[in-house]
C-alpha cells in the first residue's frame, strides 16, 4: 500500500498535475533489497527525475521508461541520447556512428535513400556544387565546352592580295580557350611550282607575311591535268572575357615559276598561280578555363 501511495505522487510530481507540493527531502522507489529503482531530487528550483541504469532490458519492454546501461529506452526504442547539442551545434555523441536517412545500415558517415534539396547559395538550373580548400561548398555556373561549324560546296580562285575564304563565330560565357581548324583542298592549275599561303586570324585585315600559318607547294608538278592537295590547319586563341568572337580563314597566291595558262579565272591578270580552293569547311571549339 504504502508504494503504490508513493507512485501516485510520484505520478502527479512528474506530469505536473498539482503544483502545491514541496519536499525538503528527495523522493525514492526501492525494491524490497533496498535497490533504489527511480529518485525525484530538489535541484533548488527544480527538480530532476533519475533512474540508475540496469544490466538488462526489462522482460516485457512495451510502454516502459527504462535505462539499460546508461542509454535511455522507451517501448524497447533508444531514446535520442546518441545526439548532443552544443549552443547552436548538434552532433553525434558516439563520432564513430554513421546516420541514416531512409536506410537503417548507413554504410558511410551519411547515407540518404532519396532526393538532397540544397536552398543555399544561390542555387539556379544547371549548377554544379564545387568545394573550395577546405571542403565547403557552393553552387556554381556549369561552363561547358561548345562549338560551332561552317561548310559546304565552296570555290574559290586565289590571287596575290589576301583573300577572305571564310569565317566563323562562337558565343562565350567565360574566359576560355578556343581553337579554330579549317579544312579543304587545293586544285593546281597553273603550270610550274605554285604556292599558297593560309591564316587563321581574329583580325578583318590579316599581315599574311607576318601571320600565315602554313605555305602549301604544288612542288612543281606537271599541270596539264587537275592536281589535288588537301590540307588542313589550326591554330588556338584565349579569351579573357564573355562575349562574341569571330575568326577568319585567309589566302593568298603566290606563283614561284612558269606561267598561268590561258583562260584561267577568266583573264583576272592578278590571278597568278590559277590555283582553286575547294570545299573547305572551318569549326571552333570552346573549353573553359574557369
Amino acid at each position: 500500500m504504502k508504494i503504490r501511495f508513493i507512485l501516485f505522487i510520484l505520478i502527479i510530481i512528474i506530469f505536473g498535475g498539482i503544483q502545491t507540493f514541496a519536499f525538503a527531502q528527495n523522493l525514492s522507489v526501492q525494491d524490497t533489497d533496498a535497490n533504489l529503482l527511480i529518485q525525484v531530487t530538489d535541484e533548488g528550483n527544480s527538480g530532476a527525475l533519475s533512474m540508475p541504469p540496469s544490466t538488462s532490458a526489462p522482460a516485457t519492454p512495451t510502454n516502459k521508461l527504462y535505462n539499460t546501461n546508461n542509454v535511455l529506452y522507451w517501448n524497447d526504442a533508444q531514446v535520442g541520447t546518441c545526439w548532443n547539442r552544443t549552443g547552436t551545434d548538434v552532433h553525434l555523441i558516439n563520432t564513430g556512428d554513421n546516420v541514416g536517412i531512409g536506410v537503417t545500415d548507413p554504410g558511410a558517415k551519411l547515407e540518404i535513400n532519396g532526393q538532397v534539396k540544397i536552398t543555399g547559395s544561390v542555387p539556379d538550373t544547371d549548377k554544379i556544387l564545387t568545394s573550395d580548400a577546405n571542403g565547403l561548398a557552393s553552387w556554381q555556373t556549369v561552363h561547358r565546352p561548345k562549338a560551332n561549324y561552317v561548310g559546304g560546296n565552296s570555290y574559290l580562285d586565289l590571287l596575290a592580295t589576301p583573300q577572305l575564304v571564310r569565317s566563323v563565330s562562337i558565343n562565350v560565357p567565360a574566359a576560355g580557350v578556343i581553337y579554330v581548324s579549317a579544312a579543304g583542298y587545293a586544285d593546281w592549275e597553273g603550270t610550274g611550282e605554285d604556292r599558297f599561303r593560309l591564316c587563321i586570324s581574329d583580325s578583318s585585315s590579316p599581315d599574311m607575311d607576318s601571320n600565315h600559318l602554313v605555305e602549301v607547294s604544288d612542288y612543281g608538278c606537271t599541270d596539264d591535268t587537275d592536281q589535288y592537295t588537301c590540307w588542313r590547319i589550326q591554330r588556338g586563341f584565349t579569351v579573357s572575357t564573355a562575349g562574341d568572337y569571330t575568326y577568319y580563314l585567309w589566302a593568298d597566291a603566290r606563283t614561284i615559276t612558269g606561267t598561268a595558262p590561258p583562260g584561267d579565272c577568266g583573264g583576272d591578270a592578278n590571278c597568278e598561280a590559277h590555283t582553286e580552293l575547294g570545299d573547305v569547311s572551318m569549326w571552333v571549339k570552346y573549353w573553359p578555363t574557369e
